[in-house]
């Protein structure tokens, strides 16, 4: 069905352009009206508008109840490259109904996703966050796993992270064949999950065999708090191939696993340490 795509944006565009011209003589400065655009928005969002036939911007879509319908509304709008208004996406949150995201995320994300419908799959997973949804969690692994590596596995990645529901499906997907960058993506969501062997055994791994991702797995490392790793860490942390970068996020690692690096290292001529020695 046809769906009338109003531009929320330039609409509040229009509004707040009239009230800084109305208003612009009552400031001596510009800080004192900034500072009062938060509550313009506001009554702009609970006025009753002509352009809404008397409706209020912020309550226009309260009506509405059909998540499919919504979603399907939010999406012409990124398909027509109008801006979604604001009022619209609370409502898909509000309302909580997953499974129209999920099954548009489902259509999409079989293959890369480029274009509008990343602008739209990364729309639905934000919404599924906001709901503390894991309807979509094995797209997320599954988009991940096959090593996309865009915008749209960085926020599946993102969402991941705050899923414990998912924990123990992406801790399975880490002995599939996939590229680093993907094993990377998985393991940065499992970090903030409930420890367990499987994933510091992949970070022990992956520490010791990246070439150019030390100081990242150093942190994962101190993040993941088992202090096992220090004598890792304290044995990496003597490798002459070492930058001052890596060197930092390796003592961090120690010390936030309540160990104490003793490994007493100069850098002179790093570009790194001349970098830093000069800020």
């Amino acid at each position: 069905m046809p769906y009338n795509l109003i531009d929320f944006d330039e609409k509040m565009a229009e509004y707040m352009h009239a009230w800084m011209q109305a208003h612009r003589g009552d400031y001596k400065k510009i800080e004192g009206m900034e500072a009062d655009v938060p509550a313009v928005t506001l009554r702009w969002l609970n006025e009753p508008a002509e352009w809404l036939d008397g409706k209020a911007p912020g309550h226009y879509f309260d009506e509405f109840s059909d998540g499919a319908e919504l979603t399907e509304w939010m999406l012409a709008y990124i398909e027509s490259g109008v801006s979604v208004p604001g009022p619209l996406l609370d409502r898909i949150a509000a309302l909580g109904q997953a499974e129209p995201l999920a099954k548009y995320l489902r259509q999409v994300m079989a293959g890369p996703v480029r274009g509008k419908q990343a602008e739209a799959a990364m729309t639905c997973i934000s919404l599924l966050m906001q709901m503390e949804s894991n309807d979509a969690a094995d797209l997320y692994i599954d988009y991940i796993a096959r090593g996309e590596g865009d915008e749209v596995a960085d926020a599946a990645s993102e969402a991941l992270c705050q899923l414990p529901q998912a924990r123990d499906d992406m801790i399975a997907a880490l002995d599939r064949p996939m590229s680093e960058a993907a094993r990377t993506a998985l393991l940065d969501a499992l970090v903030h999950q409930e420890p367990h062997p499987t994933v510091y055994r992949w970070l022990k791994r992956m520490f010791m065999e990246t070439e150019h991702q030390k100081a990242l797995y150093a942190s994962y490392l101190g993040k993941y708090g088992d202090d096992e790793a220090i004598g890792l860490l304290l044995q990496a942390a003597q490798e002459p191939e070492l930058n001052y970068l890596e060197y930092l996020e390796i003592r961090n690692a120690i010390e936030a696993l309540g160990g104490e690096c003793t490994v007493e290292r100069t850098f002179d001529g790093d570009r790194y340490y001349e970098s830093m020695k000069g800020i």
